[in-house]
């Protein structure tokens, strides 16, 4: 008798165990279902946020080529006159000769051989 007990509360055990597993599992697949749904309610903002951003990158990009060659014809003036002369279109100090002479190397090729950011 005494085994029959315990085999009894084996399989309520067994049994017990296999609901909250399969509860548990129900669960799970409601979380997920609900984490899909979210995610994908969400998508279409961060594609957005993607597609502005790309777009601010390449207008920054075009800025920061324009002020490389507005940097570059200002070296180039300087260099020929011998004079800093300050150019009205850049509202910033103009470049340190440290700056104007890096850009020239870049010019001549003897920049160290780093590569251009930009991809000018």
């Amino acid at each position: 008798m005494a085994q029959e007990g315990k085999l009894d509360l084996l399989l309520k055990t067994l049994e017990e165990n296999e609901r909250k597993r399969a509860e548990a599992e129900d669960r799970n697949r409601a979380d997920l279902k609900e984490l899909r749904a979210a995610m994908e309610a969400k998508l279409p903002h961060v594609e957005k946020q993607v597609v502005e951003l790309h777009a601010t990158m390449g207008d920054l990009s075009v800025k920061v080529k324009k002020l490389k060659n507005a940097l570059l014809r200002q070296a180039k003036v300087e260099k020929m006159t011998g004079e800093v002369k300050e150019d009205p279109s850049i509202a910033s100090p103009s470049p340190s000769p440290s700056l104007i002479h890096g850009i020239d190397l870049e010019i001549r090729g003897e920049g160290g051989g780093g590569s251009d950011p930009v991809g000018s």
